[in-house]
């Protein structure tokens, strides 16, 4: 059923037929692959729970407690160069290809081919609902995604996952990538969906460094609520050791004929190791007045405690402060746990 859904979406464009034909031409039957490829499905997951409590919200007597994401992975070794892979998505989150605007329903989160060694050794396609060519990166970079979610997401510049083909190319000190996408504008909105061409850099010019750089363009709407074309980048300088993480971001959108200033924005994000197991982190977002309209407050910063426990348990505490008329102030409790 997801493959069927996959290429309901696929066939809106010739271009993707494409490029499917020229990766099936260059490939072996699956039946003819190697008997050392072992197609058994490995399956994984991981869970994101948090207790919340604002101090300025009246109406909240005691903390949030919510179990509020859990992802079901699976993946397997379909021939010498091809693999397959899954996430299935539960939350509170509306879904992008399950029953559209529905809170809490199951819906497919990733779901994409992988072939290998296309025209060499050094590069890769995919195909299908994947992440993001530049956030993947960033999130093995800085880790712990669910205390340091980056500002190219958090604002809805780039969707996580979008739907499409990818072509990347990776040696020892640049990884590049270039996408043909339909994407969902923001993850709480997917229905706006717009056709759109990516192109993606990550460089390490030195072992500590790595400039990541990435570029959208996406074609206006024809739907009945149409979008503007749109044009989204993000550009991240990263700085990491074993006891030190620290990334600058700067982003910004430009929306077509569009009487208002160029959304900009950046900020901070770090993470420092104290004692073991023990880390401290911090983010600060801020922008130009186009930015704030989007972002909400004027500027906002988060810091805490980390605490990396043993089998795959993360524990945070979480301080948000919002700078609007008034400051907002938003305490958490929030841990991650894989399996």
């Amino acid at each position: 059923m997801i493959w069927v859904l996959l290429s309901r979406r696929l066939s809106t464009t010739g271009t993707y037929l494409l490029f499917l034909s020229v990766l099936l031409s260059t490939t072996p039957t699956w039946a003819a692959a190697s008997s050392d490829v072992d197609p058994e499905v490995k399956l994984g997951g991981v869970a994101w729970a948090k207790a919340t409590y604002s101090s300025t919200d009246d109406s909240m007597r005691l903390p949030d407690l919510d179990l509020y994401r859990v992802h079901l992975w699976g993946s397997s070794q379909l021939g010498p160069d091809w693999s397959g892979t899954f996430r299935l998505h539960a939350g509170k989150a509306p879904g992008v290809l399950s029953r559209y605007n529905q809170d809490g329903t199951i819906f497919v989160y990733r779901a994409f081919l992988d072939r290998k060694h296309l025209f060499n050794d050094a590069d890769k396609v995919t195909l299908g609902l994947a992440t993001n060519a530049y956030l993947k990166r960033l999130y093995r970079l800085h880790g712990t995604r669910f205390i340091s979610r980056l500002i190219a997401q958090r604002i809805g510049y780039l969707t996580p996952t979008p739907l499409g083909v990818r072509y990347e190319y990776t040696t020892p000190s640049l990884q590049s990538a270039f996408t043909l996408e339909t994407t969902a504008v923001r993850p709480d909105t997917p229905t706006t969906h717009l056709i759109g061409v990516g192109s993606t850099l990550h460089w390490s010019p030195a072992r500590p460094w790595t400039l990541s750089a990435h570029a959208t363009y996406r074609h206006q709407s024809s739907a009945t609520a149409a979008r503007p074309s749109e044009a989204v980048f993000a550009s991240a300088l990263t700085y990491q050791n074993n006891h030190l993480t620290l990334s600058a971001e700067v982003v910004g959108r430009l929306l077509a004929e569009s009487t208002t200033d160029t959304e900009l924005g950046g900020g901070l994000l770090g993470k420092l190791k104290l004692y073991r197991s023990l880390h401290l982190f911090g983010q600060f977002i801020a922008g130009n007045q186009a930015f704030q309209d989007t972002l909400g407050p004027q500027f906002t910063w988060r810091t805490g405690p980390l605490l990396l426990l043993e089998d795959n348990l993360m524990v945070a505490l979480i301080v948000d402060v919002e700078h609007r008329d008034s400051p907002t102030v938003i305490t958490s409790l929030a841990a991650s746990k894989q399996f």
